[in-house]
């Protein structure tokens, strides 16, 4: 490697940071709560977002419930605090899990992941790891950041010790990308594999049941655009945040590693989002009709695929 390795703390406190750095950083910076943790090579970045300054952040919606809704004799929401935003029963409905209703809502995390390249690759590792928690009234994320390959063990520690209280894995095409690499990860460092053993939904399949043939591929970008209305700007594209890693290592342009934390935050936003609304549809496929969630006729074949699995 040439030049000199930077270090993302560094990086995070630069003046010269990227306007685009603002958007899930340093505007929320304002209204919500930063906290930033370094130990052994490994960069904690901890953001508590009001539901709303999320929201008019990122561009989503997360729908809300509040009262006592009664569908096909559930219970679908109740009036405390974050239950009107993460509702487990009613996410279990979707995800077609009921396992996933007994988790209480704050051991549900939603998780993505950045890598140095594919899962066929042998040599792939996860840089940066977002997770989101629900709480009462705010959307906590935290991201954790490798600085260089040699902190890989610290930061299989990091997520093996946060993962501990998780119920719930909540992902966005997780089950064929982001848990076997993190278990294989963990395997090589003779960790044990049990933080990535817990119930998980693949949001994605869930999405596709719903919106397949309405949104174009059931991409998160997809359904962000053609769902909620909010396209992504500046947004660094999946397959060039391998390059921008090996960059920073390299002691290039480092600054470019600001889009990839906030590519990583908007996923992990979108994914809670997402599975927010299916849980919605799923309970109150009416309201969802009349709210804009989704068509008569994707709701039609969500409901029926549902009632055939």
């Amino acid at each position: 490697m040439h030049g000199r390795v930077f270090r993302a703390s560094k990086l995070l406190d630069r003046p010269d940071t990227p306007r685009r750095r603002r958007r899930l950083l340093d505007l929320l910076d304002v209204r919500g709560e930063r906290a930033v943790a370094e130990a052994g090579g490994v960069l904690h970045l901890t953001l508590r977002v009001p539901y709303e300054a999320a929201e008019a952040v990122s561009g989503l919606q997360f729908p809300r419930r509040s009262g006592r809704r009664e569908h096909a004799g559930m219970v679908c929401g109740n009036a405390a605090g974050h239950t009107a935003i993460c509702q487990p029963r009613a996410m279990a409905r979707a995800a077609q899990r009921p396992s996933l209703g007994r988790v209480q809502p704050h051991r549900i995390v939603v998780l993505d992941t950045e890598t140095t390249g594919l899962l066929d690759e042998p040599e792939t590792v996860p840089f940066l790891v977002g997770l989101g928690f629900f709480e009462p009234e705010h959307f906590v994320l935290e991201q954790f950041f490798m600085e260089d390959f040699e902190s890989e063990p610290a930061l299989m520690r990091a997520l093996a010790c946060r993962m501990r209280m998780a119920g719930a894995i909540l992902t966005y095409n997780g089950g064929s990308f982001d848990l076997p690499l993190l278990r294989r990860r963990f395997a090589l460092q003779r960790l044990s594999a049990a933080p990535w053993k817990k119930i998980h939904w693949d949001v994605l399949l869930t999405a596709r049941r719903l919106w397949k043939g309405d949104v174009a591929s059931c991409s998160l970008t997809d359904i962000e655009r053609e769902v909620f209305g909010f396209q992504r700007t500046h947004d660094i594209a999946s397959n060039r945040i391998p390059q921008v890693y090996r960059d920073y290592l390299g002691g290039r342009r480092a600054e470019r590693l600001a889009a990839v934390f906030d590519h990583n935050a908007q996923d992990v936003l979108s994914t809670a989002a997402v599975a927010v609304t299916l849980g919605v549809v799923a309970c109150d496929p009416c309201a969802a009709w009349t709210e804009g969630l989704a068509s008569e006729a994707a709701l039609a074949r969500f409901l029926t695929r549902g009632q055939r699995a």
